[in-house]
């Protein structure tokens, strides 16, 4: 049977298009929420409706300022569950059951680090060839669903596909549009590209995410972005 201690821990998001989301759910009634940058907000589990309710709240800022996450939960293991929420003002808003359009499956554990690239968005501040960009220099690069990739870089707007695991990640497919530019944003994107195609390996250090070849020499270094 469910009780509140099945819930905490760490739990990552298995559905497809979700991938990324995570919660660190703790004994105080806190909770983590990963999605791109983590939120910490505060949470309510009770195991005994069937499905449990749980209610999410505190959330900063957007759309969910001010309301409360009211979720339908249930477990298939002591190792996964799936949840369908709906935001409101008061508990009437909670689903009734799982719409499948909707629902969210989670398995026990942290947010694999691959995933947690999903739906972040990041802007270089050394770029090897160049050395560290000013302010006036625009190189980005968004993490999207599907193993997709695009950004700014430089002159033009690029995107592509990327394969990674959780120490090697490779760039490819790299498109983007033709506008020329001043000649030194044409050699920063030139060196902003094959550093791309270059990419070998890569490290996630807080909100600071490192591409290298693969002998470890740094290719680039960008910062996290808040969308």
């Amino acid at each position: 049977p469910t009780s509140a201690a099945t819930l905490l821990g760490p739990w990552h998001v298995v559905s497809d298009n979700a991938l990324g989301t995570g919660f660190d759910f703790r004994p105080d009634s806190t909770v983590t929420w990963q999605l791109g940058a983590p939120s910490e907000l505060r949470y309510a589990f009770d195991p005994a409706p069937d499905p449990a309710h749980l209610d999410i709240t505190g959330f900063p800022g957007g759309p969910l300022k001010g309301r409360t996450l009211y979720c339908v939960v249930k477990f298939s293991t002591p190792d996964r569950f799936r949840m369908d929420c709906e935001p409101g003002e008061d508990p009437a808003a909670r689903p009734h059951g799982f719409d499948a359009a909707q629902t969210e499956e989670f398995a026990r554990g942290p947010v694999p680090a691959t995933d947690r690239l999903m739906h972040t968005a990041w802007r270089a501040e050394h770029v090897r060839g160049i050395g560290r960009l000013t302010a006036r220099d625009t190189v980005t690069l968004d993490f999207m669903p599907g193993a997709h990739v695009a950004g700014a870089s430089g002159c033009n707007r690029y995107f592509g596909g990327v394969t990674a695991d959780d120490s090697t990640m490779h760039f490819g497919g790299i498109g983007g549009t033709k506008m020329a530019c001043a000649a030194p944003r044409m050699r920063l994107e030139t060196s902003w590209l094959d550093a791309l195609a270059r990419t070998a390996r890569w490290r996630l250090a807080g909100d600071t995410l490192t591409l290298a070849d693969s002998a470890g020499t740094e290719l680039a270094r960008l910062v996290r972005q808040l969308r």
